[in-house]
């Protein structure tokens, strides 16, 4: 996160060189908060070389440099472009910030941009933060932008959350979305091959496993897809003879289940000898 940048700042964020030894950094995601203009463009913060020249002609003290839809369009010019712009008016923004970000949002659309989501109208900072929280987690989930803008106007809509209903809330109509591609800005990894053979996970066999395969052929272990590994994108086999996944060690034991109570648990042995001392026990008292 970079606060108050400067157009430089925020050019050399979008387009990051790398240095010795570094990879080449693009982000898929550029989301901005703060002011525009309809027309004057996007407000950035001066640089100290502007600041200074301020000062030298004796002009008014300020430090924001407005920037037109051109000049911050450039800034996406290189390939590859960000999947996604966001621009989120702050909570102080004036109706000519929305005015600004609108004419933006079509600017960028235009410049290649596949997806560019803006407001039109004023929004609480809490509410601007409930959006972006359900948008981000359903692009996450691998929607589309349009469908994650539409689970978050929802959201802003529902009277849990403090709306009206979602076509009498004017909150729900405060996003809008900017389409120049119908593919998902995060594309789900695809589905693991069933045929793959990977290492049993039984640590003292050698053998390999396929993935659909419910035991190993050579130790007779039986085995399933690990979930935990499955979360973290890795598909790999836990030895349910065993109960564990054989590289990381996660366990079938359900960590959240209720302990039992030591003692509850009675050999057959122990419950015969506890029938007889009862019986002992009643003829001792009767006698």
């Amino acid at each position: 996160m970079i606060e108050n940048p400067t157009y430089q700042e925020l050019g050399n964020a979008i387009k990051k060189f790398p240095g010795l030894g570094e990879k080449t950094f693009r982000p898929h995601i550029v989301h901005f908060i703060g002011h525009g203009d309809k027309a004057h463009g996007l407000a950035l913060k001066m640089t100290k070389q502007e600041l200074d020249n301020r000062a030298k002609d004796n002009r008014p003290y300020k430090e924001t440099a407005w920037h037109d839809s051109k000049t911050i369009s450039d800034l996406f010019s290189d390939d590859p472009p960000p999947r996604l712009v966001f621009l989120h008016a702050c909570d102080c923004a004036q109706p000519d910030t929305l005015d600004g970000f609108s004419d933006l949002a079509r600017e960028l659309a235009l410049a290649r941009i596949p997806a560019v989501v803006a407001m039109q109208y004023k929004i609480k900072t809490g509410d601007g933060a409930l959006f972006a929280r359900v948008f981000y987690q359903e692009l996450s989930n691998g929607c589309d932008v349009d469908e994650a803008v539409r689970a978050g106007r929802e959201v802003l809509g529902n009277p849990d959350y403090g709306g009206m209903g979602s076509w009498s809330d004017r909150r729900f109509g405060t996003l809008v979305v900017y389409l120049q591609s119908e593919k998902a800005i995060i594309e789900m990894p695809p589905a693991f091959d069933p045929e793959k053979k990977v290492a049993c996970p039984n640590p003292e066999c050698g053998g390999k496993v396929a993935l659909n395969w419910p035991k190993c052929g050579l130790c007779d272990h039986e085995a399933i897809i690990c979930p935990e590994c499955q979360k973290n994108g890795e598909y790999l086999l836990m030895d349910k003879t065993l109960g564990r996944c054989g590289k990381y060690g996660h366990s079938l034991v359900d960590r959240h289940a209720t302990p039992k109570t030591p003692g509850t648990v009675t050999s057959p042995e122990k419950k015969a000898g506890a029938k007889q001392n009862e019986r002992t026990g009643s003829a001792d008292r009767v006698g």
